[in-house]
């Protein structure tokens, strides 16, 4: 079901942000032997960060299921800078990315998995089908908007659904 403000019942989603952010600060900031996960302990202002998005996108869009808002906030919230500027080696980031992902997931309903998950578990899977280019929109799906009035070329010098490039594109727009 799509969420519009009116509908949106985050109450539901109190339990499996806390459980999270639980399973997060125990199992990965607690429990290595690396100082440098120290830095990544999840805050109550991570939390309202997280909330706030789910909200804020709900209420803007009507477009996105709760439990894909869930999902993406939370990327936002901290696993799209994990590793960022911290001396995070690339495989570390990306393993405890994935243990998270698998974890968020693991967290939405079965019945909801196939929607929800769409763009958050495998980032540059199918981004060539999820790119929107139009006269009056652009993005990655699910987080597309609208053109302003510039014109933008059709013969750009790089390509938008290139893995990487499509990668970074949903997540500046997310």
């Amino acid at each position: 079901r799509k969420c519009a403000f009116n509908e949106i019942n985050i109450e539901k989603l109190r339990t499996p942000m806390l459980d999270y952010v639980d399973w997060f600060n125990s199992n990965i900031c607690g429990d290595s032997a690396s100082s440098v996960w120290a830095d990544y302990v999840l805050s109550l202002r991570d939390i309202l960060g997280w909330a706030n998005f789910i909200i804020d996108f709900c209420r803007k869009t009507q477009s996105l299921d709760v439990w894909m808002a869930f999902l993406h906030g939370a990327a936002l919230m901290h696993l799209d800078g994990l590793g960022l500027g911290t001396g995070l080696s690339s495989d570390d980031a990306d393993k405890t990315r994935r243990k998270a992902k698998e974890f968020l997931v693991d967290q939405v309903p079965t019945e909801k998995r196939d929607t929800s998950i769409i763009g958050f578990v495998d980032e540059v899977c199918d981004i060539e089908k999820a790119y929107v280019f139009t006269d009056s929109s652009f993005g990655v799906k699910p987080f597309v908007i609208q053109t302003g009035s510039e014109i933008i070329p059709n013969n750009l010098k790089f390509n938008m659904t290139a893995p990487t490039t499509g990668m970074n594109l949903r997540r500046v727009l997310r």
